[in-house]
C-alpha cells in the first residue's frame, strides 16, 4: 500500500521529467529543473506527512495510548457485534470485567507512575494470558477491563482468569505489594440476552466481590515486623 501512495507521492515530478524528455534531456535553465524537482519532492513529503498523521489519528480512536489494549470506543463497537455474532453461529460467548481494587490508593500513596506502570504490566499480562488471535482485551476505564472470550468453555475461560488474577497478585504485576487486588466478573451470554444485560451482569458480579475484598484486605500495604 505504502509503496502504491509513494507512486502518488511522486506524480507531481511526471511533468518535469516530460519536458527533459521532450527537450533532448536538458532543461531550459538550471533553476527551471531546480524549481520543478523542489516542487515534487516538497509535494510528495506534504503528502507523506499527511498519510502518516492520518494514520496516526486512527490508531488512537482504536487503542487505548497507555497500555495498548483496543479502548471504550473499539469495544463499544465490536462487543455487540460479537454478541450478535455468537446469537447467530449459536456460539458460547464469555465476558469478563476486570477492575483494580484500591488503584488510587496506589496512586496517592505510590504516586501517579506507579500506578501507570501497574496498568501496563496488568495489560501486558491479559495480553500473554488469554488466547492469542482469539480473546480481545479492552481498557474501558481509568482502572476497569473487559475480555472477550469466543467460543471460550467454562474450563477454558475459568483456567485463563484463574492466570490473570495470580499473575496480578504476583510479582509480575505486583499488586499484593502494592497493597492492591483484582476484582473479576465472569459471565456466559445466555440466549436472547442483550449486550447491556451481559454487561450489567458482569459489572455486578465484579463490584459484588469488590464490596468482599474491600472488607479482607487493607488499603496500604501492612507494616515490616520488624519497623
Amino acid at each position: 500500500m505504502e509503496k502504491i501512495l509513494w507512486l502518488l507521492y511522486l506524480t507531481p515530478a511526471i511533468p518535469l521529467g516530460a519536458e527533459l524528455l521532450r527537450s533532448g534531456g536538458v532543461p531550459a535553465t538550471l533553476g527551471d529543473a531546480a524549481a520543478g524537482i523542489t516542487g515534487a519532492v516538497v509535494t510528495a513529503l506534504l503528502a507523506h506527512l499527511a498519510y502518516v498523521s492520518t494514520r496516526a489519528a486512527r490508531s488512537l480512536t482504536v487503542y487505548d495510548p497507555l497500555t495498548g489494549l483496543f479502548n471504550r470506543q473499539r469495544f463499544d463497537i465490536e462487543y455487540p457485534a460479537e454478541v450478535l455474532r455468537a446469537e447467530r453461529q449459536g456460539q458460547a460467548l464469555t465476558l469478563a470485567t476486570v477492575d483494580i481494587d484500591r488503584f488510587r490508593a496506589i496512586n496517592e500513596q505510590f504516586g501517579h507512575d506507579e500506578g501507570d506502570r501497574v496498568l501496563l504490566r496488568l495489560s501486558q499480562a491479559l495480553r500473554r494470558l488469554v488466547r492469542a488471535e482469539v480473546d480481545r482485551c479492552y481498557r474501558i476505564g481509568w482502572d476497569q477491563f473487559c475480555i472477550l472470550m469466543p467460543g471460550a468453555t467454562d474450563a477454558e475461560a475459568a483456567a485463563i482468569i484463574e492466570r490473570i488474577w495470580h499473575a496480578a497478585h504476583g510479582e509480575e504485576v505486583g499488586l499484593d505489594r502494592l497493597g492492591g487486588g483484582l476484582s473479576i466478573g465472569v459471565v456466559n451470554l445466555r440466549q436472547g440476552e442483550a449486550p447491556p444485560a451481559l454487561l450489567r451482569r458482569a459489572e455486578q458480579i465484579m463490584f459484588e466481590v469488590k464490596q468482599k475484598r474491600k472488607a479482607q484486605i487493607p488499603v496500604s500495604p501492612p507494616a515490616d515486623s520488624d519497623a
